[in-house]
């Protein structure tokens, strides 16, 4: 498989139980990368860096 670009930005999300303390714990893994740099490096990777977002939130309330 071979990626060939981004055809247009997609925000895309995961989808937990309400009240799950896995929801938390994964936000902090997203934001983990992010600070270590890691995140970027893998859109970068993959094409997808202008998909990128500035931090993981649980609910942002554009998505409502």
């Amino acid at each position: 498989m071979r990626l060939l670009g981004e055809f247009e930005r997609l925000d895309v999300g995961c989808a937990f139980k309400k009240g799950t303390p896995l929801a938390p714990a994964f936000q902090a893994a997203v934001n983990g990368l992010k600070k270590d740099g890691a995140y970027d490096r893998i859109l970068e990777k993959w094409g997808a860096a202008d998909s990128a977002i500035e931090e993981s939130r649980i609910s942002p309330p554009e998505i409502r």
